[in-house]
């Protein structure tokens, strides 16, 4: 093996960064599709825990809400579409 210079990452270090990666990959059509619409608000369903962020899109610089929701709660699309549209106006 070659020599290494600096300090090597943990293996938590390169989970979060590998997480981070992925993250901004899957969002990037995303704020692709934010930055041609009319409205702010956009929804994830994925495997994480419900949360509403406020994100800008990285080229056209719009501001928008970000509805992460569960995979368990998809049945409930409308509902918290509704919830999101309400509450972050």
């Amino acid at each position: 093996m070659g020599v290494q210079s600096g300090a090597q990452a943990s293996a938590g270090e390169r989970r979060q960064a590998s997480r981070e990666n992925k993250v901004e990959g899957k969002l990037k059509s995303l704020h692709q599709f934010i930055d041609l619409t009319d409205h702010p608000y956009a929804v994830r369903i994925y495997g994480g825990e419900f949360s509403v962020e406020q994100h800008l899109t990285p080229i056209g610089k719009k501001p928008y809400w970000l509805m992460n929701l569960p995979y368990y709660l998809g049945t409930k699309l409308p509902a918290y579409v509704a919830f999101l549209v309400d509450q972050y106006r």
